[in-house]
């Protein structure tokens, strides 16, 4: 095992440099020429932006020349000094990519890959799973597969992404229209989410046990972190972000979108809030804390070239009552005039909430150049509207002065920047300004060190799927302290093997572990350099099946975290990478809570699992498909399910007995419960030491004709004895059934 003190600082520094830190260079004497790659650029001698102007019918306007501009910099008129128009189309004699369906008795040929030079435009579709209806869901996988179908163009790099985890395996940029496929039937809603299954529908899983602002906290990390990721791609670079609550603005009663008073003010730098305790913790202060991470994916967006364009998922929201509120809601509000007040109060709320996140969402969009899709029921046609958007833009430059990298009282200034027409009847959209440090003071270094392209692996989702991996997180808790299980499954296939002596076959791979806090920071890792040796059968069985690797990450606090990973082959210097969103809960507040649930189809003992990391094989199986460990949780129709997790702060029946508690265990699909049983809790057949974490294990037998999509399990424990805030506990996994 190797671990090193490099990887601590250069993961903290890359998140950390400020740009206060950092000092201009001298001017030099030619003016540089536009670079179509770097739309947005800030050098020392050429500010550059791109801006696209539309018709009163909102089609784009493609024939304007210098003079037609007017831009400014702090209100003060600048000098054109470059313009032109760039088209994103393709040329008539390109033709289309990948066809979905392939010619008969012949295999698909693999979608080519453009050349850097010929990429257009390099689009994401964010998913903000982590704050997203499986209701709008549903829609969104319509609207991408529309846009695969009908939108795409045969230069375009596109990829799609999830806020809650991910790999970059399945989250590379690809022209190849089924893989793009393959991505969006893969895409499922889960329990862990500031929204229900369905729009206003109360949801069946469990409240949050933090404010549901945490999670906002790690969609707009997780979108900074795409963000970050797409620095150094060619063409004309967009995000295009799906969810259904992105409440960021302060006071959205108060806010006219693009105005002055939304605007970092000069002078101001990027922060970084404290996170607040649950007990300090208002509504008023999370949102505070959300607009500052908004205006940092802001300017990170700025500094990238990157548009963002936002989705309202819900389309058009009705506030009133709907066929999902409880009756008994429905049957309050139709007796008498104090619940007419009571109604109206309800109603005032929804809408609220509504503006809040449709707020927040033209916000992010007006400030990066991009548009907001709200209360638009047909997303496919928002989609539409958005790549058409993309077609063109123009880029206008102008040559900057010197005060303009000068720094105030001892930070960078934010210029803003103001682009008018003087021809009548059309609009202009533009990014809204940048901050005085040039581009040459913060160039990407290109990875050489082992260090170096494992921490290139974490920063970016789209620069490691090399090496296919697949993430599972477990939260524990031993007397020591609360940990979090790493289950990492490695497709054996992306490392290399070489022969050794007596047919035995070697692998060298290093892995890294990181945990992101709510602050955004890194507050744990570990680095482990591994050597597998195999040969014969299990060596023919990890080719097939892959390999399981397990690594134990201490956590100091609780609260929501994401987990990243990456697995680098150290002979070839290929990199694989992913992430996850999990929490940890506070157990000294004595609230009884569960730990992660294990799933496979034989028993796996939990605790001795978790007394050392290690490497071991996936099971052989009967299937291609079936892989029913913790780390791939992929079983058949009829397959018994075993499932073992650990109760935490149950309070013993008599002195010194075993609790009695109850386990509710419920199946659902797409959000819709199918099955639901009771059983006693804990496990009465281990010998149970520790009453304060109590093992628990049981089985579920999946129907013979279940049909084959992604399921969740969720075991919800109650304990009499405890009072009522304190007595119930829930937690959930996601598996999948196959044929």
């Amino acid at each position: 095992m190797k671990t090193s003190v490099f990887l601590a600082f250069a993961l903290n520094i890359s998140f950390l440099a400020p740009v206060s830190a950092q000092t201009p260079p001298q001017r030099p004497a030619q003016l540089n020429p536009p670079v179509q790659d770097e739309i947005v650029r800030v050098t020392t001698n050429l500010v550059q932006v791109d801006a696209v102007v539309t018709d009163k019918n909102g089609k784009p306007v493609t024939d304007l020349r210098a003079e037609d501009f007017e831009i400014l910099e702090d209100g003060k008129p600048q000098k054109i000094s470059n313009l032109s128009y760039i088209s994103t189309e393709p040329s008539s004699s390109q033709v289309s990519i990948s066809p979905t369906i392939p010619p008969k008795n012949e295999a698909p040929a693999p979608a080519p890959v453009p050349a850097r030079g010929k990429v257009r435009r390099t689009i994401v579709f964010a998913i903000d799973d982590l704050g997203i209806s499986n209701q709008s869901l549903q829609i969104v996988k319509q609207a991408l597969k529309r846009f695969v179908e009908e939108a795409m163009q045969p230069d375009d790099l596109v990829a799609i992404v999830r806020t809650r985890s991910g790999s970059g395996a399945l989250q590379r940029f690809t022209t190849d229209k089924r893989q793009l496929n393959a991505n969006i039937d893969s895409l499922r809603w889960e329990c862990l989410n500031r929204a229900g299954p369905a729009v206003l529908r109360p949801s069946p899983c469990p409240p949050l046990p933090y404010s549901s602002y945490a999670t906002l906290a790690h969609t707009l990390r997780s979108l900074s972190y795409i963000v970050e990721g797409l620095k150094t791609l060619p063409g004309r670079k967009s995000m295009i972000l799906f969810t259904d609550s992105f409440a960021v603005l302060p006071n959205p009663a108060d806010l006219t979108i693009g105005a002055e008073g939304n605007k970092p003010t000069p002078g101001a730098t990027p922060t970084e809030s404290v996170p607040q305790t649950d007990e300090s913790r208002s509504k008023t202060g999370d949102v505070s804390m959300y607009f500052d991470l908004g205006r940092g994916l802001i300017q990170l967006s700025n500094q990238a070239s990157v548009v963002i364009y936002a989705v309202d998922a819900r389309g058009l929201v009705t506030t009133n009552l709907r066929a999902e509120d409880p009756r008994e809601v429905a049957q309050t509000f139709s007796q008498g005039p104090l619940h007419d007040t009571i109604y109206g109060n309800l109603l005032s709320h929804r809408s609220n909430a509504v503006l809040e996140t449709q707020l927040g969402l033209q916000e992010l969009a007006h400030q990066t150049g991009g548009f907001a899709i709200i209360n638009n029921n047909d997303l496919g046609e928002g989609v539409t509207r958005i790549v058409d958007d993309l077609k063109g833009y123009y880029l206008i430059g102008y040559r900057p002065s010197d005060s303009t990298f000068e720094k105030r009282n001892g930070r960078t200034p934010f210029h803003t920047i103001t682009i008018k027409l003087k021809r009548s009847g059309l609009s202009v959209r533009s990014r809204k300004g940048f901050y005085g440090v040039p581009d040459e003071t913060r160039r990407p270094v290109t990875p050489q060190t082992r260090e170096q392209r494992m921490v290139a692996a974490l920063e970016s989702p789209f620069a490691a799927g090399d090496v296919r991996i697949r993430l599972t997180t477990l939260f524990g808790n031993v007397p020591q302290g609360s940990l979090v299980r790493t289950l990492i499954h490695i497709d054996a296939r992306d490392l290399t093997f070489t022969d050794q002596p007596d047919g035995w076959r070697q692998a060298n791979f290093d892995v890294l572990v990181s945990s992101y806090g709510e602050n955004g920071l890194i507050a744990d890792y570990l680095s482990r350099t591994e050597t597998i040796r195999a040969r014969g059968k299990t060596y023919a069985n990890m080719l097939h099946y892959g390999l399981n690797y397990s690594l134990l990450v201490p956590i100091k606090k609780p609260g929501p975290y994401q987990l990243r990973t990456a697995v680098r082959d150290t002979a070839t210097n290929r990199t694989g990478s992913a992430y996850e969103f999990i929490e940890v809960p506070d157990l000294k507040k004595g609230r009884l809570s569960l730990s992660g649930i294990a799933l496979s189809s034989t028993y796996l003992d939990l605790a001795a699992l978790s007394l050392s990391s290690g490497v071991y094989n996936a099971p052989p199986d009967n299937g291609d498909l079936v892989q029913p460990t913790p780390a791939v949780r992929r079983f058949i129709p009829g397959m018994t399910i075993d499932y073992r997790y650990v109760i935490y702060n149950a309070l013993p029946s008599t002195k010194n007995s075993l609790p009695e508690l109850t386990a509710q265990v419920r199946l659902f699909r797409d959000g819709e419960m199918i099955s639901s049983k009771e059983e006693p809790a804990s496990d009465s057949s281990r010998l149970q030491i520790d009453l304060k974490r109590l093992s628990a294990k049981g089985n579920l037998q999946l129907g013979d004709d279940l049909i084959p999509g992604n399921y969740v399990l969720q075991i919800i424990v109650t304990d009499p004895r405890a009072k009522e805030q304190y007595g119930m506990a829930s937690q959930w996994i996601d598996f999948e059934v196959v044929k």
